[in-house]
């Protein structure tokens, strides 16, 4: 402490593990329990344990952690949200990543029991349950069911292991530490001389960390980290509790390649829960192409090797004239080729070679298909490095940030060029095309001759000596409002042919008459 007190004075924050840690580890020279991601050394709650068990401060801090614990969760939060004296619970629907029902209710401690904890932490937490009350002239009932959550691993995977347990009224954590710790001649039923909780308790009580936190997705370090054992010791325990359950193991799967597919996941009653599952190679790769705001998948098209690429591939496993081509072999480790000996051959042998592995490309390997779902890319089969085609995967897409920026700013010059991109603010005259300054025009006139015919509506008659002059108010309004309708009806009949949906729908009957033409020209017969 004195070497503390030369580098930091006479301060020490009791709740930084910052600190602590670089006391414990650095100036007692006290070997840690476990390691983070990084590999930095670890004061975390085992640790405080492990010392308690020596030093009567690290006993007493454990103590003030829990009292800390207690008045910031529960006390201080129970009295400053408090209506009239009374707290009230909320219940969310999408309060966890896994879709579960949550509510701050859950959060209330267990009872402790003697000698689970100090005295002070014992009354301190214990007296937490005095605050439910019930109303006057309520009861208040305290309900819990019996593994509820493995119960619905077992409908859901249809697992006849896990279902078993419960048909058999067997202990679920004996039967989990028999298949996560391979205890051979162990029983999970209660009666058994052999029942795992009275020979093996602490097995028992290991099964108990892991029951729930593997099919909820804990991999080996959370694992590892909650138990305080080794990455493989633990990679172990998660291998043979899904080795004993399998079918609950394939269900797991299932659903993970469902979210990555969809992009949600749905339960037996239909309901959906959506989740973000943009991996950190697409974010990489979105940041490179400078795209914020996603983009929209046109078109994926695949570009294979020339076959003469394959036909000469150096490691085709035939020497000597032809290779594997000549062998009848195609489809080696790159495809077929020549092998390690080549000869000068007529072209048209040559071509031969190259259209029979376009052939062989054709029929036996499977060609990329492609299929969006929920705005997600399903690509089948799935492309790896390794592939004997060593072909290209392209995609043509577009940014929705530029969709959408182009329908409420000018592009082409500061032109208006189509109705995508005209602008929502009033536009410049002078950038309007000829089209639009006839319409605007021809607006003009039909205003004009409508304020005219109110005008003249306003004397009805003009007086001249020896005759009275007749406005033709009527007429000019007639006119003026019939004008006015046919161009307002004129341009709404521009804005829908030139919608993106005519546009489209133009497009399409123009590839149905392109395909028509084609398939009216004769196709080209190959004699070898």
């Amino acid at each position: 402490m004195d070497l503390w007190k030369e580098k930091e004075g006479n301060y020490l924050n009791i709740s930084s593990k910052q600190q602590l840690s670089e006391i414990v580890f650095k100036y007692m020279k006290i070997k840690p329990l476990s390691q983070t991601r990084k590999g930095t050394d670890q004061f975390n709650d085992d640790m405080i344990e492990h010392l308690g068990k020596s030093y009567k401060w690290a006993a007493k801090l454990k103590d003030y952690n829990k009292l800390i614990k207690i008045s910031s969760a529960y006390v201080d939060r129970f009295l400053e949200g408090n209506e009239d004296g009374r707290y009230y619970f909320y219940v969310k629907q999408h309060g966890t990543t896994s879709g579960r029902f949550s509510s701050d209710s859950q959060q209330m401690p267990r009872v402790l029991e003697e000698g689970e904890a100090s005295n002070l932490v014992l009354g301190y937490n214990n007296v937490l349950r005095a605050f439910l009350k019930a109303g006057k002239g309520r009861k208040f009932v305290i309900c819990d069911q019996s593994s509820l959550e493995p119960r619905v691993f077992a409908s859901v995977s249809n697992d006849p292991n896990l279902i078993n347990v419960f048909l058999h009224n067997e202990d679920l954590y004996s039967r989990v530490a028999i298949q996560a710790f391979k205890l051979k001649g162990m029983s999970a039923n209660k009666n058994d001389e052999n029942y795992v909780k009275k020979v093996k308790p602490e097995l028992r009580q290991r099964a108990k960390g892991i029951a729930l936190a593997i099919p909820y997705g804990a991999g080996a370090y959370q694992i590892g980290q909650s138990l305080g054992i080794s990455l493989p010791e633990a990679q172990r325990l998660i291998d043979g509790y899904l080795e004993g359950f399998p079918e609950l193991a394939k269900w797991m799967s299932d659903t993970h390649l469902k979210v990555q597919t969809f992009g949600y996941i749905k339960n037996k009653t239909g309901r959906i829960r959506h989740l973000d599952i943009v991996t950190g190679k697409q974010k990489e790769w979105a940041i490179s192409q400078s795209i914020s705001g996603g983009i929209e998948i046109k078109t994926v098209f695949y570009q294979n090797l020339p076959a003469i690429n394959q036909m000469y591939a150096p490691f085709g496993g035939f020497a000597g004239l032809g290779g594997l081509p000549a062998a009848g072999i195609y489809g080696g480790m790159y495809g077929g080729g020549y092998g390690g000996g080549y000869l000068m051959m007529p072209v048209a042998y040559d071509a031969g070679v190259i259209q029979g592995l376009e052939l062989s490309n054709e029929i036996r390997l499977s060609h990329y298909t492609f299929e969006i779902i929920n705005n997600n890319i399903k690509i089948f089969p799935i492309p790896t490095d390794n592939d004997v085609r060593q072909g290209f995967l392209w995609f043509e897409y577009i940014k929705l940030e530029d969709r959408y920026a182009d329908s409420i700013t000018q592009t082409g010059g500061d032109k208006v060029t189509n109705v995508s991109n005209v602008p929502y603010g009033y536009p410049t005259y002078s950038q309007i095309n000829a089209v639009g300054k006839s319409w605007i025009f021809d607006y003009a006139l039909a205003l004009c001759k409508e304020m005219l015919g109110y005008v003249r509506g306003k004397y009805g008659t003009i007086p001249i000596p020896g005759r009275e002059v007749t406005l033709n108010q009527a007429d000019l309004l007639s006119s003026a409002t019939a004008e006015k309708q046919a161009l307002i009806e004129r341009l709404r009949v521009y804005l829908d042919e030139t919608s993106k949906k005519s546009l489209l729908e133009r497009r399409a009957q123009e590839s149905d008459f392109r395909k028509q033409e084609i398939n009216n020209v004769p196709m080209v017969i190959y004699i070898g």
